[in-house]
Protein backbone atom coordinates (compact mmCIF):
# COMPACT_ATOMS: atom_id res chain seq x y z
CA UNK A 1 0.00 0.00 0.00
CA UNK A 2 1.02 3.57 -1.14
CA UNK A 3 1.38 6.43 1.53
CA UNK A 4 -1.72 8.93 1.02
CA UNK A 5 -1.22 11.92 -0.81
CA UNK A 6 -2.05 14.70 1.45
CA UNK A 7 -4.32 17.38 0.28
CA UNK A 8 -3.55 21.29 0.21
CA UNK A 9 -6.08 23.17 1.77
CA UNK A 10 -7.49 25.79 -0.08
CA UNK A 11 -6.43 28.68 1.37
CA UNK A 12 -3.12 29.37 0.02
CA UNK A 13 -3.12 33.21 1.02
CA UNK A 14 -3.29 31.84 4.67
CA UNK A 15 -0.10 30.10 4.14
CA UNK A 16 1.77 33.07 2.35
CA UNK A 17 0.78 35.02 5.43
CA UNK A 18 2.69 32.98 7.18
CA UNK A 19 5.65 33.28 5.48
CA UNK A 20 5.16 37.32 4.93
CA UNK A 21 4.85 37.37 9.06
CA UNK A 22 7.90 35.57 8.88
CA UNK A 23 10.27 37.70 6.70
CA UNK A 24 9.24 40.76 8.35
CA UNK A 25 10.63 39.85 11.23
CA UNK A 26 13.55 38.23 10.50
CA UNK A 27 12.55 34.83 11.87
CA UNK A 28 13.40 31.50 10.84
CA UNK A 29 10.47 29.18 10.78
CA UNK A 30 11.70 27.57 14.00
CA UNK A 31 11.30 31.02 15.99
CA UNK A 32 8.41 31.77 14.19
CA UNK A 33 6.79 28.47 15.34
CA UNK A 34 7.67 28.73 19.18
CA UNK A 35 6.21 32.21 19.29
CA UNK A 36 3.17 30.49 17.82
CA UNK A 37 3.52 27.65 20.55
CA UNK A 38 3.14 24.84 17.75
CA UNK A 39 5.88 22.80 16.72
CA UNK A 40 8.06 23.46 13.52
CA UNK A 41 6.34 20.55 11.71
CA UNK A 42 3.42 21.76 12.47
CA UNK A 43 4.58 25.10 11.11
CA UNK A 44 5.83 23.83 8.06
CA UNK A 45 2.70 21.87 7.48
CA UNK A 46 0.54 25.53 8.01
CA UNK A 47 3.41 27.13 5.73
CA UNK A 48 3.20 24.62 3.06
CA UNK A 49 -0.76 24.48 2.70
CA UNK A 50 -1.12 21.21 4.21
CA UNK A 51 -2.93 22.44 7.32
CA UNK A 52 -4.66 25.97 8.71
CA UNK A 53 -2.95 26.98 11.78
CA UNK A 54 -5.25 26.98 14.91
CA UNK A 55 -6.76 29.67 16.61
CA UNK A 56 -4.84 29.72 19.45
CA UNK A 57 -1.62 29.59 17.28
CA UNK A 58 -3.14 33.12 14.98
CA UNK A 59 -4.26 34.89 18.34
CA UNK A 60 -0.06 34.22 19.69
CA UNK A 61 0.88 35.99 16.32
CA UNK A 62 -1.59 39.04 17.29
CA UNK A 63 -0.69 38.66 21.10
CA UNK A 64 3.00 38.29 20.71
CA UNK A 65 3.84 40.28 17.31
CA UNK A 66 0.81 42.22 17.42
CA UNK A 67 -0.18 40.75 13.92
CA UNK A 68 -3.68 42.49 12.79
CA UNK A 69 -6.06 39.29 12.80
CA UNK A 70 -8.29 41.28 9.97
CA UNK A 71 -5.36 41.25 7.86
CA UNK A 72 -4.44 37.78 8.45
CA UNK A 73 -7.79 36.65 7.99
CA UNK A 74 -8.86 38.26 5.43
CA UNK A 75 -5.71 40.62 3.59
CA UNK A 76 -7.31 43.57 4.70
CA UNK A 77 -5.80 47.13 6.41
CA UNK A 78 -2.43 46.44 7.38
CA UNK A 79 0.06 43.94 8.89
CA UNK A 80 0.19 44.91 12.44
CA UNK A 81 -1.99 46.27 14.88
CA UNK A 82 0.21 49.03 15.89
CA UNK A 83 -0.47 50.82 12.28
CA UNK A 84 -4.16 50.03 12.89
CA UNK A 85 -4.52 51.73 15.88
CA UNK A 86 -1.95 54.40 14.27
CA UNK A 87 -5.19 54.86 11.69
CA UNK A 88 -7.61 55.36 14.62
CA UNK A 89 -5.94 58.25 16.38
Amino acid sequence: MGKKKEKKIKWPQIASRLEKIRQHFGYKGSQIAKLMGISPITYNRNVQGLQLPTTWSIMALHDRLGVSLEWFLFEKGPMLWKQVEENFL
